[in-house]
């Protein structure tokens, strides 16, 4: 069995460094995206049980990423972690009206981002 595929879209080289090693010290497949549309196409074509999204991105940001998603009946039930360094009232209620699954503001302790993944994933399988 294939380890589930967990999709990370940053166009900072340290923080998908950071998220990879957490992510596959856990036992996950990681795709990675340096912008918002190279996200969008790897949700479409990989079988992404999470996205992990950075805000600020070039091409698209994460916001609309996560509004395209929701509009795609493939996409849409995609869980998303926004990972940013993003820190205003209004930039986390713009991401929760969207649909987001969890907002987690950089920098981030691994050990919180994995707890929150494995709930969001624990809770996605069993609505399937």
């Amino acid at each position: 069995m294939q380890a589930p595929t967990v999709l990370i879209a940053d166009d900072d080289a340290v923080s998908v460094h950071l998220l990879r090693h957490c992510l596959t010290s856990a036992g996950f497949r990681v795709v990675t995206a340096g912008d918002g549309r190279e996200a969008l196409a790897l949700m479409q074509s990989e079988p992404v049980v999470l996205a992990i999204l950075d805000v600020m991105m070039p091409v698209m940001d994460g916001l609309e990423v996560v509004n395209r998603a929701r509009a795609d009946p493939k996409l849409s039930t995609i869980p998303v972690i926004m990972v940013t360094s993003r820190e205003q009232d209004t930039d986390i209620l713009d991401a929760m009206k969207l649909g987001v699954a969890d907002y987690l503001i950089k920098p981030f302790r691994p050990t919180e981002f994995l707890t929150r993944v494995a709930r969001i994933i624990a809770e996605r399988r069993r609505a399937a």
